[in-house]
């Protein structure tokens, strides 16, 4: 029952953070489509990597690298890992150090 509740509270806390990312990007693209349908993808699943964006959207791969790289210039997203380990989440979502 204790995971059902975290889950709950999770989930309730991370629908305001997407929709504040997905409201930057609207404002920041003028609109467009093509970067909000990436950023509701990456908040729907978590974390995505570039693969994940290209067969979830079913994109090209080019295509969903160059969305991907738009948002993290614009600060929606973060990207973290290097090579074949990258993944894409909301800004937001990245864990706070502790001191």
């Amino acid at each position: 029952m204790l995971l059902r509740e975290a889950e709950a509270k999770r989930k309730a806390e991370f629908i305001p953070t997407a929709t504040a990312a997905v409201e930057q990007a609207e404002r920041v693209f003028d609109g467009d489509e093509s970067e909000t349908d990436v950023l509701k993808y990456i908040s729907r699943v978590g974390s995505a990597s570039p693969r994940d964006v290209q067969r979830g959207l079913s994109i090209p791969k080019t295509t969903a690298f160059r969305r991907l790289d738009r948002l993290v210039k614009a600060g929606c997203i973060v990207r973290t890992g290097k090579t074949a380990a990258i993944r894409y989440q909301l800004a937001a979502q990245q864990p706070v150090a502790s001191s």
